[in-house]
């Protein structure tokens, strides 16, 4: 007999109508869309609401892979995201994970595992909405004080700002900025170390120069993202000829 219980949650494949990770996903009552093309699952995702989909399966090749968990996660929405690794080589991993992958499966993991993700990332989902009077937050042992500033903290490997009760998870480009900016001695960011550490994550624009007005756009944006989520401003200065501060 089916099992319907996951009825609720809707999942998108990179994949091709017929795999056998889907298959184990459709017998279990996940409702299920493939995608053979990167930009054919992109395009859609961009006509659609955060709460259309709630976990995307990635198996196409590395490169794609990262195009689309980079445009999910550059809309600053917190799907799941799991992929499919086609070696297991430490670099393709940590570029998975880099682009916000939840977690990476290796190329002979069966459908029973990628079920048993879900699920976890689906009970994680529910533990976190379950209470408006208790919302989740991260347990105070797993919260390095590195990325603590007075009542601001990074929580999640960098992907979650976080303020009393309030939180907003960060797109790529916001994490790593934010990272150094909480790493930096006095919490003060060089305009050229920021600059390094958006290449990482925009690695096709290496050799071009990335104007500093697109990383004063960037702050810009995650400002207005945080009021709108109910968190403070956060206190991101401007130091002319010089960088950005984390004023304290």
């Amino acid at each position: 007999m089916q099992n319907n219980q996951k009825d609720h949650l809707s999942v998108w494949m990179l994949a091709p109508e017929e795999n056998s990770w889907g298959s184990g996903l459709a017998h279990n009552g996940y409702q299920l869309r493939c995608f053979e093309q990167a930009s054919d699952l992109c395009r859609q995702y961009r006509m659609l609401a955060d709460q259309a989909v709630h976990a995307v399966v990635l198996m196409g090749d590395v490169a794609a892979n990262c195009r689309v968990a980079q445009q999910i996660r550059s809309r600053g929405h917190g799907l799941f995201l799991v992929a499919r690794a086609q070696l297991p080589l430490g670099n393709e991993i940590a570029a998975l994970l880099s682009q916000g992958v939840d977690c990476v499966l290796r190329p002979e993991d069966t459908a029973d595992c990628l079920l048993a993700v879900l699920r976890a990332l689906d009970y994680r989902r529910a533990q976190q909405t379950a209470s408006v009077e208790a919302p989740w937050r991260l347990p105070k042992g797993m919260i390095d004080s590195r990325y603590c500033i007075g009542p601001w903290q990074l929580a999640e490997k960098g992907w979650l700002l976080m303020h009393g009760e309030a939180s907003l998870r960060l797109t790529p480009a916001e994490r790593v900025m934010l990272l150094g900016l909480f790493e930096a001695p006095g919490h003060v960011l060089p305009h050229q170390v920021l600059l390094d550490a958006v290449m990482q994550i925009w690695p096709e624009n290496r050799h071009k120069s990335l104007q500093l007005t697109g990383c004063r756009d960037l702050f810009s944006r995650l400002r207005g993202r945080a009021e709108r989520a109910g968190l403070p401003r956060p206190p991101i200065e401007s130091l002319r000829d010089y960088g950005y501060a984390w004023a304290i």
